[in-house]
Formats: structure tokens, sequence, C-alpha cells
């Protein structure tokens, strides 16, 4: 994966992320839950080998817009929880 394929696929599940209320601490969760939230993402079953660097660059990106919403008084989606995430939220 190269670098700007890197970083449409970490903008990709940032924002679906972020739609379902989650942040940057799910990204230390498993690996099976991962490979489900790109799943969701994506629409597509995940890559069998999940790059480090993208989970980095997703968390980065989650991390900016919590302060952005922080700094700009924006209430951002509830957090739906990790259960979520294995239902398919």
């Amino acid at each position: 994966m190269d670098d700007e394929q890197l970083m449409t696929a970490a903008k990709t599940l940032a924002r679906w992320c972020y739609s379902r209320g989650v942040d940057e601490r799910v990204l230390g969760c498993r690996a099976q839950l991962l490979k489900a939230a790109v799943d969701q993402a994506f629409g597509r079953p995940a890559p069998a080998h999940l790059e480090h660097a993208l989970w980095e660059q997703v968390a980065t990106l989650l991390r900016q817009r919590h302060d952005w919403d922080r700094d700009h008084q924006v209430t951002p989606p509830a957090a739906r929880g990790v259960s979520a995430l294995r239902r398919g939220g």
C-alpha cells in the first residue's frame, strides 16, 4: 500500500468511525474487531493483512477530529461502543 492509498483508506475508515461515535481508543482492540470495522466501512472484506500504519493514521485523524470538535464546541455523534461494531452498528 503506497502513501496515497494509505491516506485514502485511513480517511474512509476515520469518517466511518467518527460517524458512529467510535474514537481512537477502539483501535487498540483486537485485530478481529478492527477487521470487522474495515469490512463495514469499506463495504467489502478487509485485506487479509491489515497494515499497522493504517491504524496509526486513522487514530491520528480521529484525534484531530476530536480536538477540532472540542475547539469549536461541536458535539460529536454519540458513541455506540465496541458491541455496536461487533453487531455491524
